[in-house]
């Protein structure tokens, strides 16, 4: 159980499934290159999800089921914002990524 709101089940190495145990409301996250998911994160008042694995990073959107998945490298200092429902923002210490409407759209600046 993560947060006491959510179950999340391994369905294989590359992908998961996350229940919202409140709305039984289910979503089915897997990796488009088929890499191991390590890491799977809740954010933004529970309604996105950011799943680090072995290369890549993937941002979901839990209302929607909307999915990106892009090439990664994850740094300790990583920090992700929700704040404005239309753009996802993910900063490490340099460069600065913009992930925009969960569609693969990334700007780097």
């Amino acid at each position: 159980m993560y947060k006491g709101k959510f179950e999340i089940t391994h369905v294989g190495a590359s992908q998961v499934i996350i229940r919202n145990v409140t709305t039984n409301q289910k979503v089915d996250l897997k990796s488009h290159y088929g890499y191991e998911v390590l890491e799977v994160k809740v954010l933004g008042k529970d309604r996105y999800v950011v799943v680090h694995t072995t290369e890549t990073l993937m941002v979901g959107d839990l209302n929607t089921g909307n999915l990106s998945e892009i090439p990664w490298k994850s740094a300790p200092d990583e920090k992700f914002y929700f704040d404005n429902e239309n753009v996802r923002d993910q900063r490490a210490s340099c460069p600065f990524f913009f992930i925009r409407n969960s569609v693969y759209t990334v700007n780097l600046f």
